[in-house]
């Protein structure tokens, strides 16, 4: 009894050890959204809009940073052409299970109509197990089919986003 006890004290100590976060690291996510928006014409074919984005991060390996978080953004755009380009800034919080949150800003931009945005996002703070996180990640969008047509000024999207970065976590105090 006391063998098979410290047996299964060992592999719970693994496990614990194991699914620590590790102070830095680089991470491969893919994250599906489900976006709201609010759009207003401002020159015939030209548009500026506002957005709210709830989605949830998997990272690629199937566990570690990020993985199986919440995520909720609010930002803003605009047409930059009349190739159909746009430009959206926004901030977003994730929250993992433990209620552990990370705050990033991020930015993206594409030149044409149909053309996958590209970005770039800094992690701003975090709480938790994320105080003092630093770091920044590349993501590209690839919105996915509309059920309709309709283009009025009030919408729904549904997009998936692929992120690539690096973080480092100082444990800083919040």
């Amino acid at each position: 009894m006391g063998l098979a006890t410290l047996i299964l004290s060992g592999l719970f100590g693994v496990t614990a050890t194991a699914a620590e976060l590790p102070k830095e690291g680089t991470f491969a996510t893919t994250t599906y959204f489900h976006d709201s928006y609010d759009s207003v014409e401002t020159a015939p074919k030209s548009y500026m809009w506002t957005y709210d984005d709830y989605g949830i991060v998997t990272n690629d390996s199937g566990s570690g940073f990020m993985h199986h978080m919440v995520i909720h953004c609010k930002g803003t755009g605009a047409n930059t052409n009349n190739a159909g380009g746009k430009h959206n800034v926004d901030h977003c919080v994730l929250v993992d299970s433990d209620g552990d949150r990370i705050v990033t800003a991020t930015e993206n931009t594409d030149s044409r109509s149909g053309e996958p945005s590209k970005g770039e996002a800094t992690f701003l703070s975090g709480t938790g197990k994320y105080a003092g996180i630093s770091g920044k990640f590349e993501y590209t969008i690839d919105f996915l089919p509309r059920l309709t047509k309709d283009l009025s000024s009030q919408g729904n999207l549904l997009f998936i986003s692929r992120e690539k970065g690096s973080y480092k976590i100082s444990g800083a105090a919040q």
